[in-house]
C-alpha cells in the first residue's frame, strides 16, 4: 500500500521502461550479473528509481531483489539480533508502531529487530492476527477506496521490481478471515522508519526475504503501540 505522490512516479518509471532498459550504468553493483534480458530490464528499472540507494542485487525468481545501502537508514531500523525479554513465545511477530520496528521472537529468548513502515495514525488492524498465506514476487490490487482517492491508480499490478508490495508478502488474517493488511517488502526504502502506509507494514525487501524463510503460515502477530497491544 502506497501514497499517490509514489504512484505518480511509478507510473513515469513504467512508461520509461523500454527507455531505461536501454541505458547503460557506470555503478559497480555487488552480485551475480543478470541470468535473462527479463531480470536485466527490472535491474535496469530498479537501479532508475532507487537510484543512490541500490548497491547490488540478490538473486531471486523470477526477478532478483535490489539490495540498498544500509547505511541510508539510522541502525535502529537495520536487522540485528537482541535480547528478547517479553513473554512471547517463539515464534511471534510483534510490531511496535512507536518505534516503527517488528521482531521474530527465536527459540533462545533472542529476536530478530527489523525497521518498518507502518500505517499512518488510525490505519491498521487490533487485536491478535497471524500470517494467513505468504506470496513470492505478490500482485497488487489497491482496495476501492484507495482508487476513489486517488483514480489514477492502477486496478492491478502484477509482482515486480515497482510493485509496492516488494519481493514477498505476509497476509494477515483474523479469526481465519483474510484481512486487507499484509506484511511486505518495498520499492520505497526511505519509507523504512516512518509511518508511510495504508495501514500495511512495510520491510525492506532483503528483510521480509528473511522473515518470509522464518516464519510458517499460522505465525502469530502482534501489534504494540505504547507498550501494550493494541
Amino acid at each position: 500500500m502506497t501514497d499517490r505522490s509514489s504512484l505518480t512516479r511509478r507510473g513515469f518509471i513504467l512508461a520509461a521502461a523500454g527507455f531505461v532498459s536501454g541505458c547503460t550504468t557506470t555503478q559497480e553493483l555487488i552480485g551475480p550479473p543478470a541470468t535473462s534480458a527479463r531480470k536485466q530490464a527490472a535491474r535496469d528499472l530498479a537501479e532508475y528509481e532507487l537510484d543512490d540507494w541500490l548497491i547490488g542485487f540478490q538473486p531471486d525468481e523470477p526477478y532478483d531483489i535490489p539490495l540498498i545501502d544500509l547505511t541510508m537508514l539510522p541502525r535502529r531500523f537495520r536487522r540485528t539480533v537482541e535480547i528478547h525479554e517479553g513473554p512471547e513465545r517463539a515464534g511471534t511477530i510483534l510490531i511496535d508502531l512507536d518505534t516503527k520496528q517488528a521482531r521474530l521472537v527465536l527459540k533462545d529468548r533472542t529476536a530478530i529487530r527489523y525497521g518498518i513502515a507502518v500505517g499512518e495514525d488510525g490505519k491498521g488492524w487490533t487485536g491478535p492476527a497471524a500470517v494467513g498465506r505468504k506470496a513470492v514476487w505478490p500482485s497488487w490490487t489497491p482496495t476501492p477506496r484507495m482508487r476513489n482517492a486517488d483514480p489514477t491508480l492502477p486496478a492491478f499490478m502484477p509482482g515486480g521490481v515497482t510493485n509496492p508490495m516488494g519481493a514477498r508478502a505476509l497476509y494477515v488474517t483474523q479469526r481465519g478471515q483474510e484481512t486487507l493488511y499484509r506484511l511486505h517488502g518495498t520499492d520505497e526504502p526511505w519509507t523504512i522508519g516512518k509511518e508511510d502506509s495504508n495501514g500495511c507494514i512495510r520491510f525492506l525487501n532483503e528483510d521480509i526475504v528473511d522473515l518470509y524463510a522464518r516464519v510458517p503460515t499460522g505465525a502469530p502477530i502482534v501489534v504494540r503501540r505504547n507498550g501494550q497491544p493494541v
